[in-house]
C-alpha cells in the first residue's frame, strides 16, 4: 500500500503527534521542500543534506541522488554534523549555536532552522561564524507550513494550505491550518499553538510573510490583565548576553525565575524589572533546554 506511520520529530518534549503518509505524499513533500529551499541551479550542487531532529521516519529518508543523513538530537549532534560536512543543514537552533561555537566548522552552502526560536543576536552570531545565514523553516506534524524566500523572510505555504488567523494581542495570530493536498490523513482546520506575527517583504511573493515563530501560546506571560509575549522578553535580554551563553526566563503567577550563569544574572535581572515583577535567579542546568530550547516560558 505504501503507507508509513511516523511521529513528530519536533522538540517540544511533550506528547508527540502521529501522522500517516503515502508514497505519493512523501515524494511530494521532498519535491516541495527542495523546490522552496533551493534555486534550480543550487539543486545541482547540493549533494549532502543533514537533518538533525528528535527522531527520524520514512519522510526523511534519502533520495537516489542525495546523501541525506539523519542526526538524532543530543549533546554530540553538532560534532557529528561537522564531521559529515553537509552542503545543506536543517536543525534546531541549539544545534546551530553549538556548531557555531565549535572549533571545527562545516563548509555549509545552505542553513535552515526550525522547531526552536532564534533571536536576532543569535542569528547574527551564527552567520558570522558559519559564513551563511540561517533562515527559518516552518515544519510541524501538521505539515510543511512555511519556507523562507531569498531575503530570508518566512512565507506561509498558501499554495498548498489554507491558513486562517485567530487574532492575538499586538497584531499576532494563532494559525488554523487546512492542508489542500494530504489525503491519507486529513488536516482540516487544525488549530496550532504557535504565535505568528505578520510582516512585510519586498521579494514579490504573494504568499503571506510572517516573522519566525516566536513561541507558543503557552509561553505567554500573564499577570492579571497584562500579557507579555516571548519576543518582548527576548528583545530585552538577548543584547545583554553572549549569543552562545544559555538562559531561560520563566514567568509564573508570583514573578519571574531567571536561569543563567552567575556573571550574567545582575544585568539580566535588572532588565527583567521592566515587567514589574520580582525576579529570582537560579542556577542554569543543561536539561532546562533539552529536548527543546525555550528562552521564554510560563509556569502556571
Amino acid at each position: 500500500m505504501g503507507f508509513s506511520v511516523g511521529h513528530s520529530t519536533g522538540t517540544s518534549g511533550g506528547a508527540r503527534g502521529v501522522f500517516i503518509t503515502s508514497t505519493a505524499e512523501r515524494t511530494l513533500y521532498t519535491g516541495q521542500i527542495m523546490a522552496k529551499l533551493l534555486k534550480p541551479s543550487a539543486l545541482l550542487r547540493v549533494r549532502k543534506v543533514a537533518l538533525c531532529l528528535r527522531a527520524s521516519d520514512e519522510l526523511y529518508r534519502s533520495g537516489r541522488r542525495l546523501d541525506m543523513r539523519f542526526f538524532p538530537l543530543g549533546p554530540d549532534s553538532a560534532a557529528a554534523v561537522a564531521e559529515f560536512n553537509p552542503d545543506l543543514l536543517i536543525a534546531p537552533s541549539q544545534v546551530l549555536l553549538a556548531l557555531a561555537a565549535a572549533h571545527k566548522l562545516p563548509d555549509l552552502k545552505h542553513l535552515y532552522y526550525g522547531a526552536e526560536t532564534l533571536n536576532d543576536i543569535e542569528r547574527a552570531f551564527i552567520t558570522d561564524r558559519l559564513g551563511v545565514r540561517p533562515d527559518p523553516i516552518y515544519q510541524a506534524t501538521e505539515g510543511f507550513l512555511g519556507a523562507p524566500c531569498r531575503q530570508g523572510t518566512l512565507h506561509l505555504n498558501e499554495d498548498t494550505l489554507i491558513v486562517e488567523r485567530e487574532p492575538l494581542p499586538g497584531g499576532r495570530f494563532r494559525p488554523i491550518v487546512t492542508d489542500l493536498l494530504r489525503r491519507t490523513q486529513a488536516v482540516v482546520r487544525l488549530r496550532l499553538d504557535d504565535i505568528l506575527e505578520p510582516t512585510t517583504c519586498l521579494c514579490g511573493s504573494i504568499r503571506a510573510a510572517v516573522r519566525p515563530v516566536e513561541g507558543r501560546v503557552q509561553d505567554i506571560w500573564c499577570w492579571s490583565d497584562r500579557q507579555v509575549f516571548p519576543r518582548e522578553v527576548e528583545d530585552h535580554l538577548a543584547p545583554l548576553i553572549p549569543a552562545d551563553h544559555p538562559w531561560v526566563a520563566t514567568g509564573h503567577p508570583n514573578g519571574i525565575r531567571l536561569a543563567c550563569r552567575n556573571e550574567h544574572a545582575p544585568r539580566l535581572a535588572e532588565a527583567l524589572f521592566v515587567f514589574g515583577q520580582p525576579v529570582e535567579h537560579v542556577e542554569y542546568r543543561a536539561d532546562m533546554d533539552f529536548p527543546k530550547r525555550r528562552h521564554v516560558r510560563w509556569q502556571a
